[in-house]
This record gives C-alpha cells, structure tokens and sequence, in this order.
C-alpha cells in the first residue's frame, strides 16, 4: 500500500490500493481523473453508493453511467 501512496501521483494508476485518506488529496487530483480510478470506484461499490446517496462535492454524474472527478 505505501508503494502505491508515493507512486500513483507520479503516474504509476495501475498500482490500484491508495490509502483512502490520500485519495482526496492535491496529490491525487490526475489520478481521480484518470481511468483506473473510475475502474477502482466502480469495483468497490462506491459508485453505486454515490448514485443513490450523493455525490461528494469533487465528484459529479456524467449521464447516468459515468462520473468525473477533480
């Protein structure tokens, strides 16, 4: 896990078990725009949380399928 933690926001997105509390970081911001971390959203269950329960305020809906995040 501290692999990824230094690893993913030099580019390394398929290193794919941040710390949750990092996720939401400044350091994290191209990483939440990127594909894998669509794909890890999505594999944990957190997207079809989110689309019952609310976004959280960097996140949003694209359509009725997808999201963006900052």
């Amino acid at each position: 896990r501290y692999l990824a933690d230094l690893l993913i926001p030099l580019g390394a997105y398929d290193l794919r078990s941040p710390s949750p509390q990092l996720i939401w970081s400044d350091h994290f911001a191209a990483y939440r725009r990127s594909p894998q971390f669509k794909q890890f959203i999505r594999d944990i269950g957190v997207f079809n949380y989110w689309k019952t329960h609310g976004y959280p305020p960097q996140c949003r809906p694209v359509g009725k399928e997808d999201f963006a995040c900052d």
